[in-house]
């Protein structure tokens, strides 16, 4: 087993590869991703499509840390995937020698069907270790890395989701449902019903960061760090005329605002002034129908394939804020 390891990061370290990979676990990602027993010839190695997780199917295996616990008898906690996401996979990828969802780049990355695997040139590379032209096929390999990048970085802005914020920025979301109808609220939502508000906050399910207005967060008592920002809705708008303050989660499979949610959010939320408007957003009616008894009364839900219109689950009034339960 040991052998093996050394040699993923003998084939790392002749890549160029910092040091933050230049680890066990990293050597141990890289052998998964090539489906390299500890016994196994490189020659033969595979290119496997694989998650972070996954389980034992047939012969194969659909999860990297899976098979590192099943082939290396290395088991991980749980919440090491994050870190071999975000550390192993990510710089697997600027260096060029993995790409994700492959067979369907519109598999968002928060979806139980999101997946990496190696790309091929990365693959005739690997099964040359151990012979004499390793050294020459590696070399010419990093130096075409550049081209290669381009192209693969010019794929994935075709792939993207663009969406105008209503102060004219652009920003590019990764693909997948879940930011479709993130999309779709900036551009129709605040359209009929939030006309003239600014957008604080938009999540991206490959990066949490990408529209974090911490300042603007900060003006209407919401003190939040970005590595706390997570306890938010995936959109936040606010309407400084009315005063409204807009918490919009986007379902695609996950939960609507319910009353726990809202609890949660009321605590959090417990030095604004201004008014608050829960609203849960579906792509269609399908999708509400699914989750139509799980929603919080006394909040909003808007429908994406028919924008123009809204649901109040309410019995006093139609949309506006609502006096805290608190």
């Amino acid at each position: 087993m040991r052998k093996k390891i050394k040699e993923a990061i003998k084939i790392l370290k002749a890549l160029g590869a910092p040091k933050n990979v230049l680890s066990e676990r990293s050597a141990l990602v890289l052998l998964s991703l090539a489906g390299m027993k500890p016994r196994g010839d490189w020659r033969n190695c595979g290119n496997p499509r694989l998650g972070i997780v996954g389980n034992k199917k047939g012969n194969g295996y659909s999860g990297i840390m899976q098979f590192m616990q099943t082939m290396y008898k290395k088991k991980y906690a749980e919440n090491t995937r994050e870190t071999i996401r975000r550390n192993d996979i990510h710089t697997f990828i600027q260096l060029g020698i993995v790409e994700q969802n492959v067979d369907d780049p519109a598999i968002p990355t928060n979806s139980s069907k999101n997946h990496y695997s190696l790309i091929p040139e990365f693959v005739e590379v690997l099964k040359k270790f151990g012979t004499p032209h390793f050294d020459s096929a590696i070399d010419f390999f990093v130096k075409t890395s550049e081209t290669r990048n381009k192209r693969y970085k010019k794929k994935k802005l075709k792939e993207q989701i663009s969406v105008e914020l209503p102060n004219g920025r652009i920003l590019k979301l990764s693909p997948g449902d879940h930011n479709e109808l993130q999309a779709r609220v900036i551009d129709s939502f605040c359209k009929y019903f939030a006309k003239g508000a600014i957008v604080l906050y938009i999540g991206d399910t490959a990066d949490k960061y990408l529209h974090f207005e911490a300042e603007g967060l900060l003006e209407i008592g919401i003190n939040i760090s970005k590595e706390s920002h997570t306890k938010l809705p995936d959109v936040v708008l606010y309407d400084s005329d009315k005063g409204w303050l807009y918490l919009i989660e986007a379902v695609t499979s996950h939960g609507p605002i319910g009353d726990s949610r809202i609890h949660v959010l009321e605590n959090m939320l417990s030095d604004i002034d201004c008014g608050v408007v829960y609203v849960t957003a579906f792509l269609s009616r399908e999708d509400f129908r699914k989750y139509a008894a799980d929603i919080a009364w006394e909040t909003e839900v808007w429908i994406a394939e028919e924008p123009t219109h809204m649901i109040h689950y309410n019995g006093d009034k139609f949309f506006g804020p609502r006096k805290k339960k608190m």
